[in-house]
């Protein structure tokens, strides 16, 4: 009968070591779980942030790149600003430029503002 109680005790000693174990593992993985979760709630947040500044910062570069065009369509040909815009490779051509000049006149400062004639020379060595 001792053999029997004793095997018993053991079966309950060992019930009760499996099941505490069991109880921490899941306990361990509900807090792991729990603070993967808030990881990731963070992380989604700062990728938030972040693609709204890529988004603002793509406005800008919108605006910009406008500005920029309507800056060489004004200093070029248009036939030439668009190639250029294209990355397309312009050959030198010849064209007439208008020589004007202006002043411009503040109180402290008198400024001269000239245009210049550009002549390219498409099958010449020297410029």
């Amino acid at each position: 009968m001792q053999g029997l109680n004793e095997g018993a005790w053991r079966e309950t000693r060992n019930l009760t070591v499996y099941s505490v174990i069991l109880v921490i593992v899941t306990l361990t993985c509900l807090a792991l779980s729990l603070w993967y979760a808030t990881k990731i709630g963070r992380m989604l947040k700062k990728m938030a942030k972040h693609a709204q500044k890529i988004q603002v910062k793509s406005m800008e570069l919108s605006v910009e790149k406008r500005r920029a065009d309507t800056l060489l369509c004004q200093m070029l040909p248009k036939e030439i600003a668009e190639q250029l815009k294209m990355n397309r490779e312009v050959k030198a051509e010849q064209f007439k430029v208008m020589s004007r000049t202006r002043e411009i006149t503040d109180n402290r400062l008198k400024v001269r503002v000239g245009s210049v004639r550009v002549k390219s020379r498409p099958n010449s060595s020297t410029p």
